[in-house]
């Protein structure tokens, strides 16, 4: 008996693993109906097997995408949800407050102390989102030196999953977060990184906003043919 739940246990972490990169890549690449089916399907299987960790990871994953989507309802229903199955655990709290708080445009701190405990109960994927959601939480706040601390945490931690949407995504921060500060050397040299990332994923959202971002990197630095061709770049991608 204990043989055969240790073997369904580790089957069902495979299968909600599997369900969960297959989504996030659905995500990643803006298939978002086709990432929203494979998330429902998820949070189902999560539900079903009585496996919270999951279940509160697809709600939060459903609400972000409800967010990206502009519909601010819908993502606070399933928020609200994840809140109600997270209640007993620290980290999965932090992570639905944290989207609930970018969502209501509020500000919310999580210390680097806590996130430092929580390291051992998350992958390194959850791990690594967490402390991406923290740095865009202290960078909006105007607390750049923080930020840039969260974020390249998560970039160490995701140093063997460079081709990660969330790798890409904390290289976009940390150059957003060198841009706040005039550091334009630097952001250029992280959002190029991010770009190349978007770009080899075909995720369209990443690779507009990383082209943005670098416009105007080199419009402020006076880089006029650069700005142009970014620009140029931007309008080609498909609306």
């Amino acid at each position: 008996m204990r043989i055969l739940l240790i073997i369904s246990l580790v089957a069902a972490a495979t299968l909600s693993a599997a369900i969960g990169e297959e989504a996030s890549n659905h995500h990643f690449k803006g298939r978002t109906v086709q990432a929203m089916r494979t998330y429902l399907a998820g949070l189902k299987s999560a539900i079903a097997r009585a496996d919270v960790k999951s279940e509160v990871l697809y709600l939060n994953n459903i609400a972000v995408l409800f967010s990206s989507l502009n519909e601010t309802d819908s993502a606070k229903v399933y928020l609200d949800a994840a809140a109600k199955a997270a209640k007993l655990s620290e980290p999965f709290t932090a992570i639905t407050a944290l989207n609930r708080a970018f969502l209501e445009k509020k500000y919310l701190q999580i210390d680097a102390i806590s996130l430092k405990r929580w390291e051992d109960s998350l992958s390194v994927f959850e791990s690594a989102a967490l402390y991406t959601a923290a740095g865009r939480m202290e960078l909006s706040a105007n607390k750049p030196s923080v930020a840039e601390e969260y974020f390249k945490r998560s970039i160490k931690l995701l140093s063997k999953e460079t081709g990660s949407y969330g790798y890409a995504d904390a290289l976009y921060n940390l150059g957003m977060t060198h841009l706040s500060r005039k550091d334009y050397a630097k952001a250029n040299a992280s959002l190029e990184m991010a770009l190349d990332i978007f770009r080899k994923s075909a995720y369209t959202a990443g690779i507009r906003k990383s082209l943005t971002a670098l416009a105007e990197c080199a419009t402020t630095t006076g880089k006029t043919a650069q700005a142009e061709q970014y620009k140029m770049l931007l309008e080609r991608l498909p609306k």
